[in-house]
């Protein structure tokens, strides 16, 4: 029997390797946990697997570091996780490194008894 607290281990876990994937360009990750019918929402506007995969590969800015803060995890049906935090992480840039602050907004699917993403949107914070 999954606990919830074994679930929200599990899913924090799963954003920290996201994000770690994004700092090692590693395209296959991304490949092998997003679902095929996922959506994105970024500061590009909405992509879909493919496009998201191609951004990675072109080099769009290489992740330097990040900080997940407190994540809120709910359980919102069977196999179905939500995960949502405020990031800070640095991406190079011209002419030099990018700070972003965003409100990340993750849903886990369980599919063939491992964990996809199927919806990711970073909403970025105001700075008033």
């Amino acid at each position: 029997m999954v606990t919830a607290a074994i679930l929200t281990d599990r899913a924090v876990e799963l954003e920290h390797r996201l994000w770690r994937a994004a700092l090692d360009q590693d395209i296959d990750f991304y490949r092998d946990t997003l679902t095929d019918d996922c959506v994105l929402i970024w500061d590009t506007g909405p992509l879909d697997k493919l496009t998201a995969l191609q951004m990675q590969s072109n080099d769009r800015g290489q992740i330097l570091c990040y900080h997940m803060g407190e994540p809120v995890v709910r359980e919102l049906g069977c196999d179905v996780v939500l995960v949502s935090y405020r990031a800070h992480y640095e991406e190079t840039g011209e002419p030099e490194t990018l700070e972003h602050e965003v409100y990340v907004s993750t849903i886990h699917v369980l599919r063939d008894e491992q964990w996809h993403v199927a919806f990711c949107q970073h909403t970025p914070v105001l700075q008033m």
